[in-house]
């Protein structure tokens, strides 16, 4: 039983079998194709092709922006405090988006970090990895 085809244009369409068995909704996202598709996030079923054409010119446009720290190994201080690093910048972050916490809170927390002599070891090392991993 096929509860979805592969349309022509390759997106995908909830076939009348499995409209029939109550499947609703969009299943790709439980495929694994084996396959890479950079504009995965740019299509789904039923957009006009002018906007999944736009969708795609912004995937492109973000994807041509490279990330400066792709093959950088982590620093001694990111190993050890990283994950709180991490937990707690993004706790901060929601907190001022939803207005729990104020922009004034967010610059008391980045003057946190910018104290914090892990931090600056970490900002260090990473910066050195950087220089080295960009000579020319």
């Amino acid at each position: 039983m096929l509860i979805t085809n592969i349309k022509p244009d390759g997106f995908v369409e909830q076939t009348e079998e499995g409209k029939k068995k109550g499947y609703s909704g969009d299943t790709t996202g439980q495929w694994v194709t084996g396959t890479f598709d950079k504009y995965l996030r740019a299509k789904v079923s039923g957009i006009p092709n002018d906007v999944f054409e736009a969708n795609k010119k912004l995937v492109d446009s973000i994807s041509s922006i490279p990330d400066p720290t792709y093959g950088l190994m982590n620093s001694t201080p990111f190993k050890e405090k990283g994950a709180d690093w991490n937990k707690k910048l993004n706790d901060m972050l929601v907190n001022v988006i939803i207005g729990k916490n104020s922009i004034e809170d967010w610059d008391k927390f980045v003057k946190t970090y910018k104290d914090d002599p892990s931090f600056q070891q970490h900002v260090k090392e990473t910066s050195d990895f950087f220089k080295e991993k960009n000579k020319k």
